[in-house]
């Protein structure tokens, strides 16, 4: 009896040890090829080729990276640089390979103390109004100190393309200036604002400085294909509409502010274009950043989890998952356009219990739970970007009453 037992036990133990190897080798067998490129894909990485193809001295992005640079420095050329530098950091730890001669944590801190009554430029109001006006020597000092960053704000507000070059690790994406795009655009708003503040301010500089300042983010709302920057710039649009209003509304001089009006007013009266609230083309910068990681993930061959790199690497095959990435992402946003907004479970991805879904997670099956795991909802976005439009026309309306 005794020996029965411990038999039994050797068999299961021996079942135990050997089912999951006999399954892993079954996986390596059933993945040893990988997907060609799908249709999806070869579109998207069209659309980035053709992006590439830019004249790089009028791609605002890469004046941006640069633009902390040193007052005897290119910002064109330092920004090439340092893109250069994160094209090639990949899995590290180590800092961004490039120092800033600005402080961008202080002038981060400046804003917000200086704009705190505005709810960090916001909400433009009276009290906001007052607030700057107590506030005029510390914003002298501020736009003082900054000049040179404003010169350059405004150059970059002149080139007329705009395209993000993804770095090789998402770790860097800090590298990438995005969330310093808002705290140029206060600064460089609080500047026309001091201008606007002077009895005999001159109205066509300001006119000229607030349209630029208006295609510039408009551009960039229409032409990034970063969701990130694709936030950023809707909040960019919806502050730059609060400060038209806000500015004329403050201007002392009634002549000047009736001259400016007709700018501001034409200004307000372009609504935003179905390109500007599109949100197709960010499908492709989440692709963009999968791949990324993808091959982050690929090229980790140190560390604590190399073991496991090495185990799953062979079951997770790239071209197939970003084949479906690319898929899933474009039905995420068919399914937003029909008002469905949300993707999760779907025929993409099989999720209920059954042989049918047994056997589609055995080809890929990391790359598919890495995919299919998270539900993509695009709604909030578009919501968003419909409210900015809504603001557009508030404003517009405040104005010509």
């Amino acid at each position: 009896m005794v020996g029965a037992i411990v038999k039994g036990v050797k068999y299961l133990l021996v079942f135990i040890i050997a089912a999951p190897i006999a399954l892993y080798v079954v996986l390596l067998l059933l993945n040893l090829s990988d997907e060609d490129k799908s249709a999806q894909v070869l579109t998207f990485e069209d659309f980035i080729s053709q992006k590439k193809q830019l004249t790089p001295q009028q791609n605002a992005y890469i004046s941006l990276v640069g633009i902390t640079a040193k007052p005897n420095e290119d910002i064109h050329v330092i920004g090439l640089e340092r893109i250069e530098k994160l094209a090639d950091f990949k899995l590290t730890t180590k800092p961004l390979p490039f120092s800033d001669f600005f402080n961008v944590d202080d002038i981060n801190a400046q804003l917000n103390s200086i704009l705190s009554s505005c709810q960090r430029g916001e909400q433009l109001d009276d009290n906001c109004q007052k607030s700057l006006l107590n506030q005029q020597e510390k914003i002298a000092r501020l736009i003082n100190e900054n000049q040179l960053l404003i010169q350059r704000y405004r150059m970059i507000t002149q080139l007329p393309h705009w395209y993000e070059i993804l770095p090789a690790s998402i770790v860097y994406t800090d590298g990438m200036r995005h969330q310093f795009l808002l705290s140029l655009q206060k600064l460089n708003m609080l500047a026309i604002w001091q201008m606007a503040m002077n009895s005999d301010a001159n109205v066509d500089e300001l006119a000229k400085l607030l349209k630029q300042q208006g295609l510039f983010v408009r551009n960039t709302l229409a032409s990034t294909h970063i969701l990130l920057t694709k936030v950023i710039s809707y909040s960019s649009v919806e502050q730059h509409f609060n400060w038209l209003g806000f500015i004329l509304t403050n201007m002392l001089d009634s002549m000047s502010q009736q001259v400016l009006k007709k700018s501001v007013v034409n200004a307000l009266s372009q609504p935003l274009t179905p390109q500007e609230l599109s949100l197709e083309p960010i499908i492709i910068g989440e692709w963009q950043f999968a791949q990324s990681f993808h091959q982050q993930m690929i090229d980790e061959t140190e560390g604590d989890y190399a073991w496991l790199n090495f185990l799953l690497m062979p079951i997770l095959k790239q071209q197939a998952t970003l084949n479906l990435h690319a898929k899933v992402m474009e039905q995420a946003i068919t399914s937003q356009s029909e008002e469905r907004g949300r993707v999760s479970g779907n025929q993409l991805c099989l999720s209920d219990k059954s042989w049918q879904t047994l056997s589609w997670f055995s080809y890929n099956p990391i790359g598919k739970l890495m995919i299919c795991a998270p539900g993509l909802d695009f709604s909030s976005y578009t919501e968003n970007l419909n409210a900015v439009e809504s603001l557009r026309k508030n404003v517009l309306a405040n104005l010509i009453r």
